[in-house]
């Protein structure tokens, strides 16, 4: 997905990171700083989606956490 033209005219670039399922994103995130990931966006809410959090670990690798809504019928 290419992104917005206000995006790239910052200068951002697309990007790839795993995500990693959790029970609770709020513990999790809490946790995964204790022990020395920086928290790029903190826990926060994505209508549709649930509630997700980007984390940098201590050697520089970026991944996501999401514990996701269920579906709706």
């Amino acid at each position: 997905m290419q992104l917005p033209p206000e995006h790239l005219d910052r200068g951002e670039i697309s990007e790839w990171h795993p995500y990693f399922g959790v029970d609770d994103c709020d513990a999790t995130a809490a946790a995964a700083t204790e022990r020395g990931a920086t928290a790029l966006i903190p826990p926060v809410d994505a209508e549709g989606v649930g509630r997700l959090a980007m984390l940098r670990d201590p050697y520089g690798a970026v991944f996501a956490i999401i514990k996701g809504e269920p579906p709706t019928s």
